[in-house]
């Protein structure tokens, strides 16, 4: 006979294992929508009984709300944001080296993470509860820190007082539409967009647009 297993923390089988589903569950989200998600459906094509979802989670929109929220904690320890909120860097340091370094941890994310923008992007096309969580929840906060970086910058004189929106969106959107639309960068233009080299690529190619132009000086 099996010996039940007191309660307390979660064993880290348990937890790998919870961290599996929610993986799976992302890229589910991000390929069929939160409506167009079936979790039985889902279970099968990840080899995952459909009940151990329901044991690790309430219902589906629990199951969509986790499986965000762990790939949001990988961004926020990938950018170190808590490093710019601290100020703890060398002031030293060029502040331009910051958001460079900022701007190529964020490529190099949304590079091994789609699912995180096409679930995002899908959401943000229209008002609704889910994308409301998400501003309040993932989006604000992260836009801040950026915000906060970029009006420091300015404040010191270091970059040009632009448009905020725009400039978030200009960042932003470079550094994901590549890899959400990777079927179509290799049907137009061959290329492979989650190839190691091509990830470098394109992370120096947006920097140096964004800090450089496109003329030739």
């Amino acid at each position: 006979m099996a010996t039940k297993r007191k309660r307390g923390r979660p064993s880290i089988a348990d937890e790998t294992k919870k961290e599996e589903l929610l993986k799976a569950a992302l890229k589910a989200f991000a390929l069929s929508g939160f409506e167009g998600t079936n979790i039985k459906q889902l279970g099968k094509e990840a080899g995952i009984a459909p009940s151990l979802f329901y044991y690790h989670f309430k219902d589906k929109i629990r199951l969509w709300q986790e499986s965000i929220q762990l790939v949001a904690k990988e961004l926020n320890d990938k950018l170190g944001l808590e490093d710019f909120n601290n100020s703890i860097y060398d002031p030293v340091l060029d502040n331009l080296v910051i958001i460079r370094k900022w701007i190529s941890s964020f490529i190099y994310f949304s590079a091994k993470n789609p699912e995180f923008h096409q679930v995002i992007s899908y959401e943000m096309s229209h008002p609704s509860p889910r994308a409301d969580w998400l501003i309040d929840n993932v989006l604000e906060p992260l836009h801040q820190n950026l915000l906060n970086l970029v009006s420091s910058q300015e404040m010191n004189g270091y970059i040009k007082k632009i448009p905020l929106a725009s400039f978030v969106s200009i960042l932003i959107g470079s550094a994901n539409v590549f890899f959400i639309q990777g079927y179509q960068m290799k049907k137009l233009y061959g290329v492979d967009v989650f190839e190691e080299k091509i990830i470098q690529q394109h992370t120096e190619t947006v920097i140096s647009i964004l800090f450089d132009g496109i003329l030739e000086k």
